[in-house]
């Protein structure tokens, strides 16, 4: 077991990579040991069409593909983090 969402800095500090860093951290880690695959659980139900806590008519998606998870998560939606690729429908 690891703790996720730390890195290092560019002067070797380790510090918190923010919200959905430990996604990048299970995926680095899991690249790194040659893992077959990574599961990410979450206290989250579901992806909703915007923040739920913002945005009164946030629904929730019945599916959402790569893809569109990917563009999400460069977009800045902190549901995962850009660099912590998913590999199947959520």
């Amino acid at each position: 077991m690891v703790a996720g969402g730390q890195g290092v800095d560019d002067e070797g500090n380790i510090t918190l990579l923010g919200a959905g860093g430990t996604d990048a951290t299970a995926v680095a880690i899991a690249k790194s040991i040659d893992a077959e695959r990574v599961e990410i659980y979450t206290d989250l139900d579901g992806v909703y069409t915007g923040d739920p806590n913002v945005v009164q008519q946030a629904r929730k998606l019945k599916d959402i593909t790569y893809d569109e998870m990917l563009e999400l998560s460069y977009l800045g939606s902190k549901i995962v983090h850009p660099r912590g690729r998913i590999s199947k429908k959520i």
